[in-house]
């Protein structure tokens, strides 16, 4: 995920650097660049005179990010809901089960 996030944000730059006016600061060309959050850079003046192809292609990762942000939450969820699950079962089997457990996981593997 984090790849396929970075491989968008590098393609997003290239086409902002591409559309970012010539006679455009420096410094405020390289902050657009580093932002990586649509909202920050929707908030540059310079970002309104952009071609509407670009500003389109920002939405869509600002989309993107947004989907990829609840998948997150969501899997974050699901792996909550299985340590609980988890933990109860273990319970259920006993505590001894439970002590082996953990002596089991930080004994070395001799192997």
């Amino acid at each position: 995920m984090k790849e396929s996030i970075a491989t968008d944000w590098d393609q997003m730059n290239m086409l902002l650097e591409q559309s970012l006016s010539p006679d455009m600061p420096e410094a405020e060309k390289n902050n657009i660049l580093k932002v990586r959050n649509a909202s920050l850079i929707r908030m540059f003046e310079s970002f309104k005179e952009v071609d509407t192809s670009v500003q389109m292609a920002l939405l869509s990762l600002e989309e993107k990010d947004r989907k990829m942000v609840e998948k997150i939450v969501e899997l974050k969820a699901q792996l909550s809901d299985l340590s609980k699950r988890k933990n109860v079962l273990l319970k259920k089997m006993g505590g001894n089960f439970m002590t082996e457990l953990a002596i089991e996981q930080t004994t070395p593997c001799l192997e």
